[in-house]
C-alpha cells in the first residue's frame, strides 16, 4: 500500500511539476482525478470553447472535432455491435487522452495547411487550406471503418427471392 502511495505521488508531481506533499491516501486519489481530468481532452475541448471569440480558438476547436472524431470512430471499430460498450470507450478515451496531443494535432495540421498554401501559390488562404485538411481528417475515420467492416452475407434464401423479383 505504502509503495501504490509513493508509486501515485511521483506520477502526480509528474503531471502537475511540482512536488506533492499529502497526508492521506484519499487526497492522493482526489487529487489524480483532478490531474488527469484537468488534461483531459474535454478540459481542453471546454476551454477551446471559452476562447471562440479568438480567430485563433476556432482553429484550435476544429482540431478538437478532429481529435473527437477520430475517438469516435475507433471507440465505433472496436467496440463491436454493443452500445454500450462504444459510449463507455468513447468517453474513457475523452477522459484519457490528453489535451497536449490535440495542440501537436493543431500544430501538424497548420504547418501543413501553410506549406499547401505555398506549394500552390496562395499563402493567404492558409486557414482555407486547414479548415480543408481538418475536414479530410474528420472523413477518413469513417471511411476507413465503412471499408473495414465486412459487408453482410447473403443467404441462397435471398439470391432466390431477389431472382423472383427480378423475373416478375
Amino acid at each position: 500500500d505504502v509503495s501504490q502511495v509513493i508509486l501515485a505521488k511521483a506520477i502526480l508531481s509528474r503531471l502537475t511539476k511540482e512536488p506533492i506533499a499529502l497526508s492521506s491516501p484519499a487526497q492522493l486519489s482526489s487529487m489524480v482525478v483532478e490531474s488527469i481530468l484537468e488534461a483531459s481532452l474535454l478540459r481542453g475541448l471546454v476551454r477551446a470553447v471559452a476562447l471562440l471569440p479568438k480567430p485563433e480558438a476556432q482553429h484550435l476547436l476544429m482540431s478538437y472535432l478532429v481529435a473527437l472524431n477520430v475517438l469516435f470512430a475507433a471507440a465505433k471499430r472496436f467496440g463491436g455491435k454493443s452500445g454500450g460498450a462504444i459510449a463507455g470507450l468513447a468517453w474513457a478515451m475523452v477522459l484519457l487522452v490528453p489535451s497536449a496531443s490535440v495542440v501537436q494535432l493543431h500544430e501538424f495540421v497548420m504547418q501543413f495547411a501553410v506549406s499547401m498554401a505555398k506549394a500552390v501559390g496562395y499563402p493567404q488562404h492558409a486557414g482555407s487550406a486547414f479548415v480543408i485538411a481538418s475536414c479530410s481528417l474528420m472523413w477518413v475515420p469513417w471511411r476507413w471503418l465503412s471499408t473495414d467492416t465486412p459487408s453482410q452475407p447473403t443467404t441462397t434464401q435471398e439470391n432466390e427471392d431477389a431472382a423472383a423479383r427480378k423475373e416478375k
